[in-house]
């Protein structure tokens, strides 16, 4: 670039310089709030992560507790049809009432709440009723 000649031409050039600072400046303000933003959007991913964990593991409990709790029934099922015999009394069959499937749309939204890294399990375990 060269030098300009006259003071008008380098008041004109100083202007163009200045404007483009200006809009350097503006430009990095925007950057820099975007940045804030995509942290922020970390942060909360991070939480979710967190907080998606802890959830997996209360669940991974109760279901354990949960299959305790079935074989503890089962046990003191037999317990009490053995008690039931001893007693002359014939065993009567003692049926649960059935559980009605989950509806095509529940299952969806299951699974579209769940990771991505669950999904191929649940629909390949829920597959049939979610085709239908």
């Amino acid at each position: 670039m060269e030098a300009p000649k006259t003071l008008t031409e380098a008041r004109a050039t100083l202007k163009a310089h200045q404007e483009q600072m200006d809009a350097l400046r503006a430009e990095l303000v925007a950057a820099n709030e975007l940045l804030a933003e995509a942290q922020n959007a970390a942060q909360g991913i991070d939480l979710l992560r967190n907080e998606n964990a802890v959830l997996l593991a209360e669940k991974m409990a109760l279901e354990a507790k949960n299959l305790e709790l079935n074989e503890a029934a089962k046990s003191a099922e037999l317990r009490v049809t053995e008690a039931m015999a001893s007693l002359g009394v014939p065993p009567v069959a003692i049926a649960p009432e059935p559980v009605a499937p989950k509806s095509k749309a529940d299952l969806w939204a299951e699974y579209n709440k769940l990771p991505i890294e669950n999904r191929n399990a649940f629909y390949a375990a829920n597959r049939a009723a979610m085709r239908d």
